[in-house]
C-alpha cells in the first residue's frame, strides 16, 4: 500500500525518495566509483613515490652531515694536537683575520712600490724628452702632455690589475684562506700547501670555481 501523503509526516520520519532518483544515484555511483578509485590510487602512488624521494634526500643529507661531523672532529683533534705541540692557543677566526690583514698590507706595499717605480720611470722619460732639441721632438708639447697623461692613466690601471692578481687567490676566496691557515698552523711554506693536502683540495677548489 502507498503511504498516506494527505497528512504531514510524523517527526523523525522521512519518506523514501522516488524510485527513479534512487536508481539514478545507484547507477552514478556504479559508473563513477571505479574512476574515482583509480584516481585515488594514482594519487596515493604518487604520494608514496614523493615520500620515497624525500626519504632518500633526507638519508643523503644525513650521510653528508655525518661525514662533515667526522671531518670536523678530525680537524678539531688536529688543531688540539698542534696546540699541545706548539703550546699555543689557536683561534681560527683570529688567524683568518690576521691573514686578511697581512695580505691587504702586502698588497698596499706592492702598489706603493709599483707607483714609485712608475713615477721614477715617467720622470726619467720626461727628462729625456726635455733634453732633446725642440726640432727633433716630432710632436708639440701639448701632444706630449696628452700622451703622457694617457700613458699615466693606463699604467695606473695596470698597477691596480697587477695588485689584484698578485695573490694566488682573492681575499674572499675560502681556498686561499684555508691554504694560508694550513700554512700558519703546520709551519709549512705557503707554496707547499697543495702538496700536503693532495688532489682532494684541488678537486674541492675546482668545484667552487665551477659553482
Amino acid at each position: 500500500p502507498l503511504p498516506d501523503r494527505s497528512s504531514p509526516p510524523a517527526p523523525g520520519f522521512f519518506p523514501p525518495p522516488p524510485l527513479h532518483f534512487t536508481e539514478t544515484a545507484i547507477e552514478a555511483v556504479r559508473t563513477t566509483a571505479p574512476h574515482v578509485d583509480g584516481k585515488l590510487r594514482e594519487l596515493a602512488e604518487a604520494y608514496d613515490a614523493e615520500l620515497k624521494l624525500k626519504k632518500r634526500d633526507i638519508d643523503t643529507a644525513a650521510g653528508l652531515l655525518a661525514d662533515i661531523s667526522k671531518e670536523l672532529e678530525l680537524t678539531t683533534a688536529r688543531v688540539a694536537v698542534l696546540q699541545s705541540r706548539n703550546g699555543l692557543s689557536f683561534d681560527l677566526d683570529h688567524a683568518l683575520h690576521t691573514v686578511e690583514a697581512l695580505l691587504e698590507s702586502q698588497k698596499l706595499l706592492f702598489v706603493e712600490r709599483l707607483q714609485r717605480c712608475q713615477a721614477s720611470d715617467l720622470a726619467a722619460a720626461v727628462r729625456a724628452h726635455e733634453a732633446l732639441p725642440r726640432d727633433s721632438l716630432g710632436h708639440s708639447l701639448d701632444e706630449l702632455k696628452d700622451l703622457l697623461a694617457r700613458i699615466t692613466k693606463e699604467r695606473n690601471s695596470l698597477v691596480q690589475l697587477i695588485a689584484d692578481k698578485a695573490a694566488p687567490q682573492t681575499l674572499d676566496s675560502p681556498c686561499w684562506k684555508y691554504r694560508r691557515l694550513i700554512s700558519l698552523s703546520s709551519g709549512a711554506p705557503f707554496d707547499q700547501v697543495d702538496d700536503l693536502v693532495g688532489p682532494m683540495g684541488q678537486s674541492v677548489e675546482a668545484g667552487m670555481i665551477d659553482d
